[in-house]
């Protein structure tokens, strides 16, 4: 049992979001974006490809990206986080800190709200 709350305790929701995205939990005040694999971006050996947005279906403007992240290169990588934040991105959360060679993980964003 997940509890979201956006007006009251914003950094809970936030943790309990990537919590539901982490297992693909079905949440009734979110609406579940998939459009098959959109490659993001590529930098540095990985390769970022978009698969699911949540969606909060109200005006709060809260949302949840989660991407897979895969090694292109042919060395391990190390994964900052921080790399990952931009304006309007208040979480991110990586699977792996490290990745092998042809290795991927999940990367979850929480962005919008308060």
């Amino acid at each position: 049992n997940l509890y979201f709350d956006f007006n009251e305790n914003y950094k809970l929701s936030v943790i309990n979001l990537i919590r539901a995205m982490s297992s693909m939990t079905k949440l009734k005040e979110f609406s579940i974006i998939n459009r098959d694999y959109q490659k993001l971006l590529s930098f540095n050996g990985i390769r970022v490809e978009w698969l699911y947005s949540y969606v909060k279906n109200d005006r709060s403007g809260i949302s949840g990206e989660i991407a897979n992240i895969t090694n292109i290169s042919d060395k391990e990588i190390e994964i900052n986080e921080d790399t990952f934040l931009k304006k309007g991105v208040r979480a991110v959360r990586v699977e792996r800190l490290k990745l092998q060679p042809k290795e991927s993980c999940l990367l979850y964003f929480v962005g919008g709200g308060n």
